[in-house]
């Protein structure tokens, strides 16, 4: 990603709350309306998707346009990485053949109207690449995909070098500069494949990529994840004091549990989940409003961060390994955030969109709809909170609504 300066907008007037309209079910023989019934995260992430579609699918390219406006800008190869992680998202929840049927044109339309797989400067993108075609490769067993990852991971381990003792480099050119999206997706990038291909070089290459991120830019006091070192040539760390807020960006704490979750259902170290939930608490204190809701990152890169860190509390939360109170904790924050979303942070009318902010709406116009412009990045994150309620909601995880 070229450009991750972000612009934080703050709304100071809240719209009425917004959620799905409910029907009462009569009974034909009975006077008295029954209780109705709400809706499930399986729906709410169904029309999550749907709208996602409708608004942004650009159907002639097998991408999605990057904003609301029907615009497409082919640099934005990491936003098509993660849009590409929610069709298969969907796909894995619906297994409709028209879904996967999407996911499969999509990745031909990466590569054939974005750019080639490997012809990207930043390792962290090829990362983001790399995850979602593996996971679209575990539902479709096509091999192509398999070797367009395996492609992905050659270049992005030529990324490790010994500047500040190790780590993959953020950019092919300037690789004294190693951050947090450099190395925690690529550390669950390596633990996947191991489980996949049984490669134990794999396994102990993600190991020392955590352990790396764990020395350099992990608070050892409050486990916060911190974004980077070296970005301007020297030895400073950015984001790794309290004037620094700026630099303590979502994704990299959910990258970093996730990683250390996806470890675990590997070693079983009861350890690396209380690092986990360490750096979620962090989250949740550091990094959400007082009512325990996310804080906004603006639009642009930012609008995916808490999209990505939500999708991997959720991989935290499915750990074996939680008793029943931590799993609840992390449960509880995903579904404060996902009823913030979805009755104050998106539009009347269907097809909707999330706002960057999940405590307000975006601004509307008398049909319901954004009057705004929408990058890709904002919708995605709300999509992406939809369907990691939905996976709890259908491992029975999740109190009804």
């Amino acid at each position: 990603m070229k450009n991750r300066m972000i612009l934080l907008k703050f709304i100071l007037i809240l719209l009425p709350l917004m959620g799905c309209k409910e029907e009462s079910n009569l009974d034909p023989d009975e006077n008295e309306p029954k209780q109705p019934v709400p809706p499930s995260w399986v729906s709410r992430a169904d029309s999550s998707f749907n709208s996602l579609n409708l608004i942004y699918w650009n159907a002639e390219k097998g991408v999605y346009n990057t904003d609301n406006k029907k615009n497409l800008n082919t640099q934005h190869y990491w936003w098509q990485a993660n849009a590409l992680d929610a069709v298969v998202d969907a796909a894995v929840r619906a297994k409709s053949p028209s879904t996967i049927n999407q996911m499969n044109e999509m990745i031909s339309g990466i590569k054939n109207n974005i750019s080639s797989l490997r012809n990207n400067d930043f390792f962290d993108d090829r990362e983001w690449m790399a995850l979602s075609i593996l996971r679209a490769y575990e539902l479709t067993e096509n091999e192509e995909y398999l070797n367009d990852v395996k492609g992905l991971w050659e270049d992005i381990k030529l990324g490790w070098n010994d500047n500040h003792g190790g780590g993959i480099a953020w950019n092919e050119n300037q690789l004294d500069y190693k951050n947090a999206p450099s190395n925690g997706p690529a550390a669950i990038l390596a633990f996947r494949l191991h489980k996949i291909t049984g490669s134990a070089a794999d396994l102990d290459f993600g190991k020392q990529i955590l352990a790396w991120q764990e020395s350099k830019l992990v608070d050892p006091v409050t486990g916060i994840v911190w974004d980077g070192i070296g970005r301007q040539g020297g030895t400073e760390i950015d984001g790794d004091n309290s004037t620094e807020d700026f630099w303590r960006f979502t994704y990299n704490q959910g990258t970093y549990a996730g990683a250390l979750a996806e470890l675990y259902t590997i070693t079983k170290d009861r350890q690396l989940l209380v690092k986990a939930l360490k750096t979620f608490s962090a989250t949740e204190s550091l990094l959400s409003s007082s009512g325990g809701i996310i804080r906004p990152e603006g639009d642009g890169d930012g609008g995916l961060f808490k999209g990505i860190m939500m999708r991997y509390f959720g991989v935290l939360a499915l750990s074996e390994g939680l008793s029943d109170g931590e799993r609840r904790n992390v449960i509880d924050y995903l579904v404060d955030n996902g009823e913030s979303a979805w009755d104050k942070a998106k539009n009347p009318a269907y097809p909707f969109l999330f706002n960057h902010d999940w405590r307000v709406s975006p601004p509307i116009n008398g049909q319901g709809q954004v009057s705004s412009s929408v990058d890709l990045t904002v919708a995605l994150s709300g999509v992406f909170l939809m369907e990691t309620l939905a996976v709890l909601e259908n491992k029975g995880l999740l109190k009804t609504l």
